[in-house]
């Protein structure tokens, strides 16, 4: 028995997550291309972890349910009840993004599945949800009609926005980037920094002209983005510091970076903000605080001097003039008066 998995996912999500992905793409796949369990516009595989246990026999029953759970919790699966009777406890799983682990165009029927074996069943011989024969084993499109999309590649709408689904969907990934892989370390994205990533994206695409503007998977393309564009990173030497400022995480991380620390306390936001600036355009250290201006006294007029002398004791004026001896304080402090 040979079990397949994808190393990039074993990376990401763990191996015993890779194994589990690859035996969901087969199946998802494949019903997909025969218009079987599809529910709420999903496309859904169903097993119990008894029946997983069979499958794969060198993982128990525990570590089974804890990988589904890492899974779900990872935001590469999502749940679901569609059984006929409500005593069958059986789960239903299905991708969150099915595009980004079944690509358009893949060809299942001579693949290896997730129990080893080879796809035995071409979908030309399996009917479809409508009773229909499908064309091919998968369909790419997933057209209800089985009719293949033959459209050609398009543009970018003008009107493109990030949906919520896949703004929370984005964080989530760069946070599991963040976990599993040491060159995004500390670096996942937050909200602000993805609205500022697809607003980059929405506009370079835009502006790009030529065959290269069309693309035939746009969640592909955008997948893409996020890979290229990298952790989010506080510039280091930079006027304005990057994104820094965007959490109170990152301005705190950036402020150790630079030697500012902790805020002080009851110190505001603004003011926090523009030391670890300040250190930033130091290149990378507080600047060296200035000395403050001493003040000097207002010497004492004359005439009330002299008052203080002739009411000065004996004793307190002999004290000073042997302080003057010994630390050469000018006569006119030493208590006597002047000649």
């Amino acid at each position: 028995m040979h079990h397949m998995f994808d190393t990039d996912h074993a990376r990401l999500y763990g191996l015993e997550e890779a194994v589990m992905i690859h035996n969901f793409t087969f199946w998802i796949a494949r019903n997909r291309a025969n218009g079987e369990n599809v529910r709420d516009d999903r496309v859904w595989s169903y097993n119990s972890v008894a029946a997983f246990a069979e499958l794969f026999p060198y993982l128990s029953k525990d570590r089974i349910r804890r990988t589904l759970d890492s899974l779900i919790k990872q935001g590469v699966l999502i749940k679901g009840n569609y059984n006929e009777q409500k005593t069958d406890r059986t789960l239903w799983y299905a991708f969150a993004d099915e595009t980004a682990f079944v690509p358009d165009g893949k060809h299942f029927a001579d693949s290896p599945n997730g129990n080893g074996d080879t796809g035995n069943v071409h979908s030309a011989k399996l009917p479809n949800a409508k009773g229909d024969t499908a064309d091919s084993l998968y369909r790419a499109d997933g057209k209800p009609d089985g009719k293949p999309d033959r459209a050609r590649a398009t543009r970018l709408p003008n009107d493109w926005e990030l949906s919520k689904e896949a703004l929370e969907r984005t964080v989530a990934v760069t946070v599991t980037y963040a976990e599993k892989l040491t060159e995004w370390a500390g670096g996942a994205w937050s909200i602000q920094h993805t609205l500022f990533e697809a607003e980059k994206f929405r506009d370079y695409w835009a502006a790009k002209s030529g065959k290269d503007a069309t693309k035939h998977d746009w969640p592909a393309t955008w997948r893409n983005w996020i890979r290229n564009a990298g952790p989010m990173r506080a510039a280091t030497g930079k006027k304005g510091g990057g994104g820094w400022w965007l959490s109170p995480e990152s301005r705190k991380a950036k402020a150790h970076e630079v030697g500012v620390g902790d805020p002080i306390p009851g110190e505001s936001d603004a003011s926090y903000q523009a030391r670890i600036q300040a250190a930033i355009d130091n290149g990378g250290k507080p600047p060296t605080p200035r000395a403050k201006p001493v003040t000097p006294m207002d010497p004492v007029p004359a005439p009330e001097a002299a008052a203080m002398r002739k009411a000065m004791p004996e004793e307190a004026r002999a004290a000073l003039r042997d302080l003057a001896k010994r630390n050469s304080v000018p006569k006119h402090l030493n208590g006597d008066s002047p000649q």
